[in-house]
């Protein structure tokens, strides 16, 4: 398997086991609008974040 791949599996496991582990607790507990906020919230940010970090990796060079 190719190391970048391997690399991305365990980033992205780590950074969604915390959510994992609210989601669960919040299912245990009966209360299924902070399993829905969470996941949710982790979207937005996910999406914000990585957006985000390749206009800095990468900025956009407009053509005027």
């Amino acid at each position: 398997m190719n190391e970048l791949l391997i690399g991305v599996t365990f980033c992205a496991f780590g950074t969604s086991l915390p959510e994992l582990a609210i989601a669960l607790g919040a299912v245990f507990r009966r209360q299924a609008d902070v399993t829905l906020g969470e996941s949710y919230a982790s979207n937005i940010l996910m999406g914000l974040a990585v957006a985000g970090i390749l206009a800095l990796a990468r900025p956009c060079r407009w053509k005027r």
